[in-house]
């Protein structure tokens, strides 16, 4: 681990402690090591969240440009949903021990918006405005996990591509827009 954020830092932390715990007290207790797992229910601050929501508003009409930093950083995006069923499938196990939860690919930031905005008909370059206010400082450039021991041990396989991912993301977030829409107005 090398955590380049207070967040990262946290999420280590909490990993060794629960590591300690299980060694320490015989606990039963499992880390689930996640990669970035996609939903609906990200917050409007993470840029997968701000992708999806301003393509659509842009295929909408409600807005023009999305405005992004970086794009050359490569992630390992996966869907939350199939995430769940492998912590699921971790706490099935009879001896416990810690699995890494990702996708097995990764993608640059860029090719994730093409692809977006190309399941919309939507022109990239038309759309999308580099700010450089919105690099971040410290930022890793590549990563990418390797699952094959939790596909080994838990039977459980990624099977989404990239653009699968992309379609579901599209999907859960016009439902969750028309949910978030019938709430304000009730």
């Amino acid at each position: 681990f090398h955590p380049s954020s207070p967040y990262g830092i946290s999420k280590a932390a909490s990993h060794w402690l629960t590591i300690n715990y299980r060694e320490g007290y015989d606990l039963y207790a499992v880390c689930g090591i996640l990669f970035n797992h996609e939903s609906c229910l990200r917050g409007q601050d993470y840029v997968t969240k701000k992708i999806i929501r301003g393509a659509i508003q842009i295929a909408e009409g409600r807005m023009h440009k999305l405005k992004l930093g970086n794009l050359d950083v490569t992630r390992d995006w996966g869907y939350a949903p199939r995430y769940v069923e492998a912590m699921w499938l971790m706490l099935q196990q009879d001896q416990p021990r810690d699995y890494l939860v990702c996708s097995g690919s990764s993608i640059s930031l860029k090719d994730f918006v093409v692809k977006v905005f190309e399941q919309l008909n939507l022109n990239f370059d038309d759309h999308v405005e580099i700010d450089k206010s919105l690099y971040r400082a410290v930022d890793l450039e590549k990563m990418w996990g390797d699952n094959s021991m939790t596909k080994d041990e838990l039977n459980w396989e990624y099977d989404l591509s990239i653009n699968q991912l992309i379609t579901h993301l599209l999907e859960d977030e016009r439902e969750f827009i028309l949910w978030q829409e019938k709430v304000a107005n009730s």
